[in-house]
């Protein structure tokens, strides 16, 4: 849910990423963690899925698409990295 949001807005700043977490399922919230620094935690440890930078977090295959100048590999219908 959350990697679906951040691919569909093409990215998140970090300093909204709390705003738009809150809104996930409260067993996702318990999970991961209510605060920020659990949730940046929780992005940087999973960076198949996520690229995390100081101010923003994308979906790691729409980082890779753009670093490399093509798609991504993820196989995921709909991705954002394969426009």
């Amino acid at each position: 849910m959350l990697q679906d949001i951040i691919e569909k807005k093409g990215g998140i700043r970090m300093q909204n990423i709390t705003g738009h977490f809150s809104q996930a399922a409260e067993g996702v919230r318990n999970t991961i963690g209510w605060t920020k620094p659990e949730l940046e935690d929780f992005l940087k440890k999973n960076a198949a899925m996520f690229a995390v930078s100081e101010d923003e977090v994308r979906g790691a295959c729409a980082a890779r698409a753009r670093g490399s100048g093509g798609g991504c590999s993820c196989g995921r219908f709909g991705c954002n990295a394969h426009g």
